[in-house]
């Protein structure tokens, strides 16, 4: 039985790896972001017992807002998923200079979960594929999420993600151009 919230995951990423979704574009900051993002996420945390922190500078840039939020929801779900109760996971943002004289904003969510092995980094971010469904803590879910979470990304002309340390938790962040 396939469920509505799949096909329309599967649609939306079809769309969005085609080009034909458009993204509202406007003067938004990494401060906004995280405060939706968090609003929609705050009773799972305190359920968990996981504390949430915002650390950084707060950046402003021109974006999709409502896009922007559901990345930043969806990194926070997963960290929660694979995190233990008790832990703390952190937010943090900052505004990066390239050499090239670049600008952009990074927003990165760092926990305290089982970390990712160095042979499964290079696929989290494909289709369908989840991090360890043997994990009984974890939630299954359709392995879509983060393949969405990089179109919204890219349709931003940034980059995404993760660095990870197994026993020691995962830093997921996305990197957005400012110019």
């Amino acid at each position: 039985k396939i469920s509505l919230s799949l096909i329309n995951q599967l649609l939306e990423i079809e769309k969005m790896e085609s080009g034909v979704i458009t993204l509202a574009l406007d003067a938004i900051n990494s401060q906004t972001i995280y405060n939706k993002a968090y609003e929609s996420i705050a009773a799972l945390a305190d359920n968990r017992k996981v504390k949430i922190a915002y650390t950084g500078t707060n950046v402003e840039f021109v974006g999709d807002l409502d896009r922007l939020v559901q990345v930043q929801i969806n990194l926070l779900a997963n960290a929660l998923n694979y995190t233990e109760q008790g832990t703390k996971i952190t937010v943090r943002s900052e505004l990066r200079q390239e050499l090239n004289g670049a600008s952009s904003v990074r927003i990165s969510v760092t926990d305290q979960g089982n970390g990712i092995a160095a042979d499964k980094l290079g696929q989290v971010f494909d289709r369908f594929r989840q991090l360890d469904p043997s994990d009984k803590k974890a939630k299954a879910g359709s392995g879509l999420g983060l393949a969405i979470c990089k179109a919204i990304v890219e349709a931003h002309n940034g980059t995404i993600g993760v660095t990870s340390s197994v026993g020691i938790g995962s830093t997921f962040w996305y990197q957005i151009p400012i110019d």
